[in-house]
């Protein structure tokens, strides 16, 4: 608006001088027609960019009213929410089951896992009162990655044809990843896991691929981080972490006792 007020007052000049037979030396009523030009052409871009912001806004609102009112929108997202937390705490609830269970595995599946345990130490470890593999994570992973490293990637492979056996094909396969309580800083690791859980989660599903690949049938799987709340020992003081919290296991569950794959 300012410039069509400039615009106008200059006209105004011209005419006024003009008017009253006032003498206007060229040079300056050329100037000022410049300057009449130049400000005329930006109140035309003013006015384009006026219209296009206008469009955008009209878009912006058809893209809203498709989606419904925001309210509703919200509304939405805060039920996805308490479902999504439900079935963590219903998950949660039959992982604190499992834990005060004992699990009789078959014999030539319990002595299979001993040989693999006591063969690969530094790796993985095995709890025969909960039929589950606890594999170490600073020797599976590197820090604050999600790819497995080659003895673990091995060890993982030799596990997959356990639990393929036959005496072990009763049992579903439960993959929990682990954290300590350090938080994620490195700005590149924060964008593929925003935070310990993530991490945790990505971990065992990275656990579940090599099982998969490996021959273990997708049905018998189920796959769920915790991030750094489910510690086995304290954590030191600070977030200094404990590398005995940072882990991934792998529990052999029977049939409709825990996981609901069938």
């Amino acid at each position: 608006m300012r410039n069509l007020h400039v615009v106008g007052m200059i006209v105004l000049i011209i005419g006024a001088m003009s008017a009253g037979g006032c003498m206007v030396e060229k040079s300056k009523l050329d100037k000022a027609n410049s300057l009449n030009r130049k400000l005329s052409d930006q109140l035309k871009g003013c006015e384009r960019d006026k219209d296009e912001l206008l469009a955008e806004n009209e878009d912006l609102l058809a893209q809203l009213e498709a989606h419904g009112p925001v309210d509703e929108q919200v509304a939405m997202l805060v039920q996805q929410n308490q479902d999504l937390q439900m079935k963590y705490d219903d998950l949660y609830m039959r992982y604190e089951e499992q834990l005060n269970k004992t699990v009789v595995l078959p014999e030539p599946v319990n002595l299979a896992l001993q040989e693999l345990a006591a063969s690969m130490p530094d790796v993985l470890e095995f709890s025969e009162q909960y039929g589950m593999v606890k594999l170490k994570a600073d020797l599976t992973f590197a820090r604050g990655s999600v790819d497995i490293k080659p003895a673990a990637f091995d060890a993982l492979s030799r596990l997959a044809g356990i639990v393929n056996s036959g005496g072990a094909s009763q049992f579903n396969v439960y993959i929990a990843g682990h954290t300590d309580d350090v938080p994620i800083v490195q700005e590149a690791t924060k964008r593929r896991h925003p935070n310990n859980w993530y991490l945790s989660v990505h971990r065992a599903v990275e656990v579940e691929k090599v099982l998969t690949d490996a021959g273990v049938d997708p049905t018998r799987v189920a796959v769920i981080g915790f991030g750094q709340f489910q510690p086995v020992v304290p954590n030191a003081e600070g977030n200094k972490g404990n590398a005995a919290n940072r882990r991934v296991e792998i529990w052999l569950v029977p049939k409709g006792q825990f996981v609901t794959v069938r």
